[in-house]
């Protein structure tokens, strides 16, 4: 049985959403239901019931999930091992990172690096930070820059957790709004200002989603959320176009000083209060042994030049 076909029957097994499984896996509705078939064909056996809203286990659905899950799991187990071992060997280095790469400067940062180590290339994967923890974890990546909400130092000693972490910058949340809206102006405003706004956010099950549902939610309001996208443009273009309000961090809409954007943004960035602050940090699974280029990364990375980039200053409209 195909390997692909089988994480993806997991993948549907888990979201129960022929829309949201294809969405996770990178592929079409009609590819994904294709190869979901061919399994049933193959196993001469149903393995879902589909009605118009969503799709159920079966019975021989349920058999086999728990086998498909050890199956997937070993498969990518060894494959990340394996990958691990060839990048040791070439010299390179495997990273995740946040989505924004450019506004929160990785990019500056991984092109510095191989120019001051030409021996070492760096391959990097863009994803949301609950996917770059997972792959972090199964060691699918050694390095990944990830997005957590900012914790006490206290609390940071109390809870270790899973990862290493060297702190990079501290962001905080911004309404973003159409210039022509009547709070534009402001230099500041309460989460409770928006509660009878139309929101755009980042897409559902990231990080980002449920912070900014959750600050609404401790505000006293469930946002209506109108649309959802996992590109900053298309929530950019949807404020200014569409007249909703969105909810991001202070550096997603810092461009470059040649940028358009930088020089006349068509929107209002307007910080909000009480703040709420999250941390970007370089992170590497706990008790794991760099490679030699990770760790020449890691040492890069704390030796950086002071000018690198720190929090930024808010701008508003």
């Amino acid at each position: 049985m195909d390997m692909n076909h089988l994480r993806e029957f997991t993948v549907l097994a888990e979201t129960k959403s022929y829309w949201e499984a294809a969405y996770r896996l990178f592929l079409n509705q009609s590819i994904l239901s294709k190869h979901i078939k061919a399994m049933e064909a193959e196993l001469d056996a149903p393995l879902f019931i589909r009605t118009t809203r969503k799709v159920e286990l079966t019975e021989f659905g349920e058999a086999l999930l728990p086998y498909a899950r050890d199956i997937t799991k070993l498969h990518f187990e060894y494959s990340a091992k394996l990958m691990q071992m060839q990048n040791y060997r070439k010299g390179l280095i495997s990273m995740g990172s946040l989505p924004a790469m450019a506004q929160y400067h990785i990019t500056d940062l991984v092109l510095e690096f191989e120019r001051s180590c030409p021996e070492y290339k760096i391959k990097i994967t863009e994803d949301d930070p609950k996917q770059l923890t997972r792959l972090l974890l199964d060691r699918g990546c050694e390095l990944a820059f990830l997005r957590e909400m900012k914790k006490t130092e206290a609390l940071d000693r109390e809870l270790e957790g899973p990862l290493e972490r060297l702190p990079y910058v501290t962001d905080h949340m911004i309404a973003v709004l159409p210039l022509s809206h009547p709070l534009a102006g402001r230099e500041e405003l309460t989460l409770r200002d928006l509660k009878n706004e139309a929101f755009a956010l980042l897409k559902e099950n990231t990080m980002m989603h449920d912070l900014c549902c959750q600050a609404c939610q401790e505000a006293g309001f469930i946002p209506n959320i109108i649309f959802t996208s996992h590109r900053l443009d298309s929530i950019l273009d949807m404020v200014t176009k569409g007249g909703c309000a969105a909810l991001l961090m202070d550096r997603h809409v810092e461009y470059p000083l040649e940028s358009a954007f930088a020089l006349n943004p068509p929107f209002a960035a307007v910080r909000i209060v009480p703040s709420i602050e999250t941390s970007i940090s370089l992170c590497w699974k706990r008790g794991e042994p760099l490679s030699p280029s990770g760790a020449r990364f890691v040492e890069f990375f704390r030796n950086r030049d002071a000018s690198c980039p720190k929090s930024p200053g808010q701008r508003s409209g």
